[in-house]
């Protein structure tokens, strides 16, 4: 495609990613700052009640996302980009939830789910799939594996799965989930 009109030089993607890099680092930052949000106006979370933790594990732009979504609704967010940053996270300190995906770069999604569910049986498990890896996902599901999610998903499906797994009582007045201050 060199010297097509409509291509962008190799140098000028890297300037877009390097800057939407240090976008996103900037506003991590500022989200670990804020506490719980209100949103559509009824609290997310009780004052006395303790933070549901998540371990986030995809690549950096999908996690960054994600985190700055259930920090803005009030759980605790931890990300990881690789199986082996997953299992030394979840070495350190016990998750309520763990939002993985199926296809990482180092390892199966599966075989880390098992991995970490032998580890904490109280852990729960979000598997996050592209299409190619749906059927072997769907068998997944017995193995201790909570949800499977079909990507590309709106933000609000996974919210959703979070809380029906780690929160079920928080449904909202017409059992469907508060409208997220960002969609």
């Amino acid at each position: 495609m060199e010297g097509d009109e409509n291509s962008v030089p190799v140098e000028r993607l890297v300037a877009i990613v390097e800057g939407i890099d240090k976008r996103l680092d900037g506003v991590s930052d500022k989200v670990d700052t804020l506490s719980p949000q209100v949103v559509s106006g009824e609290a997310v979370r009780v004052k006395d009640k303790q933070m549901k933790s998540l371990l986030i594990v995809d690549e950096k732009y999908l996690t960054e996302t994600l985190k700055i979504i259930f920090q803005i609704i009030g759980y605790q967010v931890d990300t990881a980009h690789n199986g082996i940053q997953a299992l030394k996270k979840t070495l350190d300190k016990p998750y309520d939830l763990v939002i993985m995906e199926a296809n990482l770069s180092d390892a199966s999604g599966f075989e880390m789910a098992q991995i970490i569910k032998n580890m904490s049986r109280k852990t729960k498990m979000v598997l996050m799939t592209g299409d190619e890896y749906w059927e072997e996902a769907q068998r997944g599901v017995p193995m201790g594996v909570d949800d499977v999610l079909l990507k590309p998903f709106a933000p609000e499906e996974l919210v959703n799965a979070v809380r029906k797994i780690l929160e079920p009582r928080l449904e909202a007045r017409d059992g469907k989930t508060p409208k997220l201050p960002f969609a």
